[in-house]
């Protein structure tokens, strides 16, 4: 019986041996993927190579911020410089002059540029005080007919217009303080703070006790018109050295030709041209007569001439 068993246990050994030899002679016949574990130098090399490419890959990253960084940097910095430039304005106005220049160019730009600088404000476009700069430059320019005070948009100089007013004649004065006066009939600046050759201007004498101070209305403008109507009358004729008074009765304008003893008086309005006409005619009838006034001829009614 027990070696039965034996017989069975062997013929069964035998038989699985048989069953793995087929199973490996089956696997043999197949396409086999061989996974196999590498070496320690292989993983050391592998690791190596991978952490070199991602410290250069975080290196170029870190180079990118960085010059993004600065590029956006030097964008903030440029608009920054831009916006200041265009909202702020340089000390140094630029002024334009209409009309004839009393003093030089140098002496506008420094009176002018005084004026900006007394108020910090005036030094950014947004907060440009024109109106206050406006009448302050007239205040120191009484010469000024007008001032217009702006800024461009794009431009950083502050800019002013002076319209200056056309001389009519020199104003003078008991006190020796002789200005010019206007063809307005405003009180301009004094004959010695100015470079024109006042020589050339009629003379007219304040004799109205009224002293006349700078940028002040002595005449009304249609008064001042009537006036310089009258003087280029006399100066058509060609007749030189003629002293203008204005004296204390209101509208009257006394004129004294040089050679003769009397003066002529004249209403200051808009008869003027007729008042003179009437002058000459009476001269004229004068001489005629052999008479000569030995104070004045009174043209102020036109229709009936006064001599005395």
């Amino acid at each position: 019986m027990a070696g039965l068993f034996n017989k069975k246990r062997r013929l069964l050994k035998h038989k699985d041996k048989g069953q793995v030899r087929s199973k490996v002679e089956h696997i043999d016949n197949q396409k086999v993927i061989s996974y196999y574990t590498a070496s320690r130098k292989q993983l050391d090399n592998f690791e190596r190579s991978s952490n070199m490419i991602q410290d250069d890959t975080i290196r170029k990253r870190k180079l990118s911020n960085i010059k993004q960084l600065w590029f956006s940097m030097f964008v903030g910095f440029a608009v920054i410089c831009l916006v200041g430039y265009l909202f702020t304005l340089g000390d140094t106005p630029y002024i334009s002059l209409i009309g004839t220049a009393y003093r030089q160019k140098t002496d506008y730009q420094k009176i002018v540029s005084e004026v900006f600088g007394k108020d910090i404000r005036n030094q950014l476009k947004p907060l440009l005080q024109s109106n206050t700069l406006e009448s302050e430059i007239s205040k120191a320019l009484p010469e000024a007919q007008s001032v217009i005070v702006k800024s461009s948009i794009i431009g950083h100089k502050p800019e002013v217009k002076v319209t200056l007013a056309e001389p009519m004649a020199v104003f003078a004065q008991n006190n020796s303080k002789n200005y010019i006066l206007s063809n307005r009939g405003r009180v301009l600046l004094l004959t010695s703070q100015t470079d024109i050759n006042t020589t050339l201007l009629p003379i007219i004498a304040n004799q109205s006790g009224v002293e006349a101070k700078a940028g002040g209305q002595f005449l009304r403008p249609d008064e001042a018109t009537a006036l310089n109507s009258l003087i280029f009358q006399y100066e058509k004729n060609g007749i030189k050295g003629v002293i203008y008074t204005i004296n204390n009765i209101p509208h009257e304008v006394l004129v004294k030709e040089p050679g003769r003893g009397y003066q002529v008086r004249y209403l200051l309005d808009e008869t003027i041209g007729t008042q003179y006409g009437a002058m000459i005619a009476t001269q004229k009838k004068l001489i005629e007569l052999g008479n000569s006034p030995a104070l004045y001829i009174d043209v102020r009614l036109i229709e009936k001439v006064y001599y005395k």
